[in-house]
């Protein structure tokens, strides 16, 4: 049961006012029962962390197909390492693993390296290559387990293989 201490007449007709209902007569210091009032704590934090989950399967889910049937070149070869902002792409033959309906995902020969305040992160990822002109090239990576792009890389040497 919820208690709450009345110092006088006035605040406890204020509260008589807002809907609240007092049982038993408060005297000075003396615990006062509401009744209407619940005890339990909202749950705000269950509903922002199911809409969470929700987002994040929605972001990462679905629209990618598997490449096995694809006629696109299996390799890209990048001939030297891109960075943009803190992320540093390797050089190296990087591997077609699928696809969406816009272009085509090549997966790194090694970890991307970001580089933070607080030393290296080594994060999933790689090249995507535009269906419509193969010379777009924008990095990838896995970020708070989700697919994002980054950068444009319209100048990098690459070559199919």
């Amino acid at each position: 049961m919820l208690r709450i201490y009345c110092t006088n007449a006035r605040s406890e007709r204020a509260r008589q006012g807002r809907g609240y209902s007092v049982v038993g007569r408060p005297t000075r210091r003396t615990p006062v029962s509401i009744i209407g009032v619940s005890q339990k704590r909202p749950t705000i934090g269950l509903g922002v962390v199911g809409l969470l989950a929700v987002f994040l399967t929605s972001c990462a889910s679905g629209h990618y197909r598997s490449s096995a049937e694809s006629q696109q070149p299996r390799h890209l070869q990048l001939a030297k390492s891109i960075s943009v902002a803190t992320l540093h792409f390797p050089a190296g033959i990087y591997s077609l693993t699928s696809e969406d309906n816009r272009g085509y995902y090549y997966a790194a020969p090694r970890p991307i390296v970001q580089h933070t305040a607080a030393g290296s992160v080594f994060r999933k990822g790689g090249i995507y290559v535009n269906k419509r002109d193969s010379r777009k090239l924008r990095g990838y990576v896995y970020w708070g387990g989700a697919l994002t792009h980054i950068g444009n890389f319209p100048r990098a040497r690459h070559e199919f293989r």
